[in-house]
């Protein structure tokens, strides 16, 4: 967490008064547990310890593969292939197949599913089209539209 490298006023003063802060019920908390423990009496520091930062064990609890979403192949054809990367063993396999090819598309997980967001369908349409992808059945299935058709962009 990089509230490590902000001195104890900055992030008091700073950080937990930006709006972005204060309207993200998880920074704030994130935030107001640094400062706590920055300032709890030496016996109370056991109580944070921990081998690595807390963001950084939420992180690393929900990511267990790599999947590579689309895009486009060496001879510019736009895919709707997906393909997922097991570190356990090394290998990339296919997974199904998104209904609707796309570049320049954004990728977000959200709890344990991940969502294929807009882009380019390589045939000059840009997309407000949104699937998303099941882990648990290893499908994917066509959500409600963005209101407004893009490419190139981020999601989070």
């Amino acid at each position: 967490m990089r509230a490590s490298l902000l001195s104890t006023n900055d992030l008091s003063v700073v950080v937990l008064t930006e709006p972005l802060v204060q309207r993200s019920g998880a920074a704030m908390v994130s935030m107001v547990r640094v400062l706590q423990e920055r300032t709890a009496d030496p016996c109370q520091k056991a109580q944070f310890a921990s081998p690595e930062p807390l963001c950084r064990r939420r992180a690393d609890a929900m990511v267990t593969k790599i999947f590579a979403v689309g895009g486009e192949d060496a001879t510019g054809t736009t895919l709707s292939s997906v393909e997922c990367f097991d570190p356990s063993t090394g290998q990339w396999s296919a997974v199904a197949a998104m209904s609707t090819a796309r570049r320049s598309h954004g990728v977000a997980v959200v709890d344990g599913k991940m969502f294929a967001v807009g882009g380019y369908d390589g045939t000059s349409t840009t997309l407000s089209s949104v699937e998303c992808f099941d882990p648990s059945t290893e499908e994917w299935s066509v959500v409600a539209p963005m209101g407004t058709a893009r490419r190139d962009h981020g999601v989070a």
